[in-house]
């Protein structure tokens, strides 16, 4: 029921591939496409079992489907060697193309087999023709031996989010590379998403990585992004690039970074990879104190921890980058906070104003006002921990709106208050049902 051309794929070779080709002898049941030709129902399912999936996932390019498709059967979903194909005619083929990658790799034997013993396996497989094989080599030039030796080091090892550091490569020996030569060399750490913990593009889309005596930006290494391809053109080359700055709570994290053997060069063995600690715990916080007197605290920046005083207090956050703990104390003080920061009014009848998104507040003693909304929709909506329905007040300014036009779910114990598709604040520990218009004030605006 099933062959295979092509017993020996030359990876280098131009339409490296291999077809396996499946015949049935039989009856199949009538095919339904819609009208963009698209698979609908009926064929034949059938179940290939790929001994060697996880391999052949680094080595396969495309799919080419003829007179079959891939089926979505749950009994091989719950396999991931297991793949269901679903037959249009008596002859179905499904051709898999080799990816030419630059790694020296011994020849490696693919070992296919199709199943009969699956949940929805109405049909039999001739023993004679259920399994096949192929072998995948390198093909020439290449091999052990092969090409320059290829270095890898870093200035900084240890480091902490934000830091900055530079990648360097050296390449000894003959044919060195040159900009007519270009030598494409793959680092890879074997952790999935690592490149993520590196800043490769800033906020603007623009590419954020500095490189020398390398063509080109540097190239993720496909869908896992557990390393990096350059192509060098220079005997010494680097590339600078930042430690992606998310915020705690990850800890202490090491990558290994290795050179990967390549087809056409060598690893130098006493700098074949890299070892980098990343760092992500919190800073110190910068104390700040105000006085007895009313204060105006404004230029709060990150990581500071803030007190208001014993007086009628100004807290602005809204120039700061997050992180911040502010704490107004006695006194009716007023908050105006931007994004990422905990905020405690303490006693008195303090306001807050949340210009920013992701702020965790807690008004403390006293009625308290939390103006949800100001003119502007915030990022993200805020966490309130402490309202208390007909005392404290949830405030709107600057979007001529009213009650009945805010949502207000229950999300477990909590609530959430949106404005459409947009979330504006979640109260902990207050029951939906509980919220009047009584709780809610809407204004023009607020003099702040």
């Amino acid at each position: 029921m099933k062959t295979l051309r092509g017993l020996t794929v030359i990876e280098n070779e131009d339409g490296a591939s291999f077809t396996g080709t499946f015949t049935v002898d039989g009856n199949i049941p009538p095919v339904a496409f819609d009208a963009d030709g698209n698979y609908v129902a009926g064929g034949l399912s059938v179940f290939l079992d790929v001994k060697e999936v996880f391999e052949l996932a680094n080595q396969f390019d495309t799919f080419i489907e003829t007179n079959l498709t891939f089926g979505s059967s749950e009994a091989a979903a719950s396999q991931p060697n297991i793949f269901e194909l679903i037959l249009f005619e008596e002859t179905s083929e499904l051709t898999i193309t080799i990816f030419d990658d630059i790694i020296e790799e011994e020849p490696f034997t693919y070992n296919f087999e199709l199943v009969d013993d699956l949940e929805g396996s109405d049909y039999i497989v001739n023993p004679d023709a259920n399994t096949g094989s192929f072998v995948l080599e390198d093909g020439l030039p290449g091999g052990p031996g092969v090409g320059p030796d290829v270095g890898v080091s870093v200035t900084e090892s240890e480091l902490f989010e934000g830091d900055e550091f530079t990648v360097n490569f050296t390449v000894e020996g003959d044919d060195l590379p040159t900009p007519d030569n270009p030598l494409t060399v793959l680092v890879d750490s074997g952790v999935f998403g690592a490149i993520g913990e590196f800043v490769i593009f800033d906020e603007e889309g623009n590419e954020a990585v500095e490189f020398e005596g390398i063509a080109g930006f540097p190239e993720v290494n496909g869908a896992s992004a557990s390393g990096f391809l350059v192509d060098l053109i220079a005997p010494t080359a680097s590339l600078t690039l930042e430690v992606f700055d998310d915020g705690p709570g990850e800890g202490l994290e090491t990558f290994d970074f290795e050179l990967a053997n390549g087809e056409l060069y060598e690893v130098d063995p006493d700098n074949a990879g890299v070892t980098l600690n990343i760092d992500d715990t919190a800073p110190a916080l910068v104390p700040n104190f105000g006085s007895l007197d009313g204060e105006t605290i404004e230029g709060v920046g990150s990581n500071e921890l803030t007190f208001g005083g014993a007086g009628d207090d100004l807290i602005d956050t809204v120039g700061g980058t997050g992180g911040n703990r502010l704490y107004g104390q006695s006194g009716d003080d007023t908050f105006i906070l931007g994004s990422d920061d905990r905020a405690l009014g303490g006693a008195g009848d303090d306001r807050f104003f949340l210009l920013g998104g992701d702020n965790t507040i807690t008004g403390g003693q006293d009625m308290d006002q939390f103006w949800i909304a100001n003119a502007d929709i915030p990022p993200a909506a805020n966490t309130i921990t402490d309202f208390e329905s007909g005392e404290d007040v949830i405030g709107v300014a600057g979007l001529d709106i009213g009650f009945d036009d805010l949502g207000i779910t229950q999300q477990g114990d909590d609530t959430l208050i949106s404005l459409g598709n947009d979330e504006l604040a979640k109260l902990l520990g207050v029951t939906a049902s509980d919220l009047t218009a009584a709780d809610f004030a809407f204004a023009d605006s607020v003099t702040i």
